[in-house]
């Protein structure tokens, strides 16, 4: 089984400033991520569970439904998995999925608007540092311009500062994740491009997504704060409150 050099592939990487289509309620989602996944573009909060729709998209939880369910129960997703390469990602049910060559090296998951996110499995050799790799391989892309982090999964990746590109690496494979938007030269779809990232696994795995946190309602967070004698016992309710689901 072979699988592509980089060099071979013609590989377009999206401009590093590129502006996302309105968002009309400020949400993290724009209106056509709305659309997607059945939120209101019109409500922060569409289950008004303390959490904001894109929140709970790029970490994986239903927008929809109240704590906690994951984002992968609601019907709004599905997860693929490569059949040669066994890795996983989850995608919106209302994109179309196409492998591009027989061996399923180069699969796209694509959009009615033309933006699609493209998967390519590239080789590597064990021996080269993945910064050496980048360096020889992604020509025209900046190695200052990525950061590391770990997605929802425990995965290690590399991901553009503007998440539109990431890099999942393992011994003598590089995964690598690209946003391609369409004609209009905006960006609709930038959280589903997170959310694609953090579902991401190289191989199946047996990491759960933490379940969330059901956070106070309006009327049990106020009688807890009448109660409360003091100031520092409040702002660490509002703490717990603030940190309990972060976007990465």
């Amino acid at each position: 089984t072979t699988t592509p050099a980089l060099q071979e592939e013609i590989l377009e990487f999206p401009k590093v400033i590129l502006v996302d289509t309105p968002d009309v309620d400020n949400d993290a989602l724009t209106d056509a991520e709305e659309e997607l996944f059945n939120t209101d573009s019109g409500t922060w909060d569409t289950d008004t569970d303390g959490y904001y729709d894109g929140q709970e998209i790029v970490n994986l939880y239903n927008p929809i439904g109240l704590a906690p369910m994951s984002l992968i129960d609601t019907g709004l997703i599905q997860e693929y998995v490569n059949p040669t390469w066994q890795y996983r990602v989850y995608y919106p049910v209302a994109w179309l999925m196409g492998e591009v060559d027989t061996m399923a090296n180069q699969v796209l998951f694509s959009s009615v608007s033309g933006d699609f996110v493209e998967i390519i499995v590239f080789k590597k050799d064990k021996t080269v540092t993945f910064e050496k790799w980048f360096g020889d391989e992604a020509q025209g892309q900046s190695f200052s311009n990525l950061q590391k982090f770990t997605n929802r999964f425990q995965e290690s990746s590399w991901k553009r500062k503007d998440n539109l590109v990431a890099y999942f690496v393992n011994n003598d494979k590089v995964y690598l994740l690209i946003y391609n938007p369409g004609s209009s030269g905006f960006i609709p779809y930038r959280h589903v491009m997170q959310m694609m990232v953090q579902s991401f696994r190289p191989s199946k795995t047996m990491i759960d997504i933490p379940e969330q946190d059901v956070l106070p309602s309006l009327l049990d967070f106020t009688e807890s704060a009448s109660t409360t004698t003091s100031s520092e016992d409040v702002l660490e309710i509002d703490n717990n409150v603030t940190n309990t689901e972060e976007i990465i």
